[in-house]
């Protein structure tokens, strides 16, 4: 089962990671968004598909 709090949680640390450029903590909280299940954001998304294109 998700936890919507947790998730929000999660998905704000992302988005601060990502505007502080910080790509090794963006990219694992990532790794957690995908494995608990949530919903992808657009940002989420697209991170997840220059990983998968560009292997960063």
């Amino acid at each position: 089962m998700s936890n919507p709090l947790v998730n929000w949680w999660r998905s704000h640390k992302f988005n601060e990671a990502v505007k502080s450029q910080n790509n090794r903590v963006a990219k694992q909280l990532l790794k957690q968004i995908e494995n608990s299940g949530a919903k992808l954001s657009w940002q989420q998304k697209l991170l997840d598909l220059l990983q998968k294109r560009y292997m960063l």
